[in-house]
């Protein structure tokens, strides 16, 4: 759609995005003290929680199962720090799913899109569903992996695939309804043995630092 208003070839669009100095010292003021000295320790991953919010129903949609989710994002988190980044607030967003206990959590907005993307930019993996860290991933060249639930292609966001290494994992039977007043209930069930081996021979292959 946004191709389509701009006139842009989506075949050649490239929304690449360098990451100046500046924004990069912002981030280290985020994440000064104790928890950069683990961080060191290991490589960082930028982890997106699955939210909900009211107002857009689409949110919750086309989220992954948070069961698959869970337990795919634990097959791989003790090789990172994890940094969990929200905007939560009580009634209006709010985390679906187990809590994933990063070793870092900025869940109340402390991050300002530049920080944000200095983070994403920074760290070895993005770890995401469907939505926005999906597009920022590859666009700051940083590997990522989408776990996409329904009301999307699995294909969604794999456009940024020729920026950086991206790895997209969708459920069984996939929907690409693109509303978000659909009332069909997705079946968002997900093959763990596949999606398992999938993301092993990503990371093995693709993923920056000492894993």
């Amino acid at each position: 759609v946004m191709c389509n208003v701009t006139g842009t070839n989506y075949a050649e669009a490239d929304y690449r995005l360098p990451i100046p100095d500046a924004w990069r010292t912002d981030l280290s003021r985020f994440m000064g003290g104790p928890p950069a000295v683990h961080a060191a320790k290991k490589p960082w991953m930028l982890y997106r929680p699955l939210v909900a919010r009211p107002e857009y129903r689409g949110s919750e949609l086309r989220n992954a199962d948070p069961a698959s989710y869970a337990e795919l994002f634990n097959s791989i988190r003790d090789k990172f720090f994890v940094v969990s980044v929200a905007d939560l607030e009580e009634g209006k967003e709010w985390i679906v799913g187990p809590d994933a206990k990063a070793e870092l959590c900025f869940h109340n907005g402390e991050l300002v899109f530049e920080t944000l993307a200095a983070l994403a930019e920074q760290s070895a993996l993005v770890f995401t569903s469907s939505g926005f860290a999906a597009v920022l991933g590859p666009a700051v060249g940083t590997p990522t992996i989408s776990i996409v639930g329904g009301y999307e292609d699995v294909r969604c966001h794999d456009s940024g695939a020729k920026f950086a290494p991206y790895l997209a994992i969708g459920p069984r039977v996939g929907c690409s309804c693109w509303t978000s007043a659909c009332r069909k209930t997705c079946d968002k069930s997900i093959d763990l043995i596949d999606a398992k081996d999938k993301l092993s021979n990503f990371m093995s292959q693709t993923c920056r630092g000492e894993l």
